[in-house]
């Protein structure tokens, strides 16, 4: 897909947004306020789906996470479509350093991890990917019954779900925070690399993922 922006009114609109959906801290319950990281990451998911979710639908269950003062911005609607449009252009041309605005530093070390986008940017990312879990649900009884279509698509639950969790506990790795798995998983090589490159392993990791299933979903049909 061509964007049908220029790099301005791109530039325009992560500015409103970034103002609407300001990063903020980690509440005490352990709620954390949707911000601009996140809707990357939202917006990320939904092109690992194997099939295209209508902005209807997402659009729906994205509201429910906003702030309610961002719903009543009257340009919001347009500039998410700017930035997602332009997520869907990267991934297309496989230039994944434009999918994301993220800057991230070889190491946390020393910082607290929720605080830092990368970390807002993986939340968002799950929670587009529980839309896309939503919509597998819904999926024709052919594709039901397809082998194919079933090993496929638990081929693909299983790498997002270990990938995310891969990058939170390297995201936490050099904090008090600590994930269960942590110690069995940091002594595989694959992290050794600094956070900016295990990041985008991640995001290739994840377009890999989806592309095979999308793939397999394809042939079927």
């Amino acid at each position: 897909m061509d964007a049908h922006h220029t790099p301005l009114e791109l530039l325009q609109a992560r500015s409103r947004l970034k103002k609407l959906l300001p990063l903020l801290h980690e509440e005490e319950d352990g709620f954390l306020p949707f911000s601009y990281p996140a809707l990357e990451g939202f917006l990320f998911a939904l092109e690992l789906a194997p099939f295209e979710i209508d902005i209807g639908i997402w659009g729906t269950y994205l509201d429910q996470f906003l702030p309610p003062e961002s719903l009543k911005a009257e340009t919001l609607i347009g500039d998410i479509i700017i930035v997602h449009t332009e997520i869907q252009d990267a991934l297309d041309q496989s230039q994944l350093f434009k999918a994301h605005t993220l800057s991230v530093p070889p190491t946390l070390s020393g910082q607290n991890p929720t605080d830092h986008p990368v970390y807002h940017w993986k939340t968002g990312f799950l929670t587009g990917y529980s839309l896309i879990e939503l919509q597998l649900k819904e999926v024709s009884k052919s594709l039901k019954k397809s082998k194919r279509y079933r090993t496929a698509r638990d081929a693909f639950q299983k790498a997002v779900i270990n990938t995310a969790i891969a990058l939170e506990i390297k995201i936490k790795a050099d904090t008090e925070l600590q994930h269960p798995d942590s110690q069995s998983l940091l002594s595989q090589p694959l992290f050794n690399r600094p956070l900016n490159e295990f990041f985008h392993f991640s995001l290739k990791t994840l377009v890999f993922a989806g592309d095979l299933f999308t793939d397999v979903v394809n042939s079927i049909d």
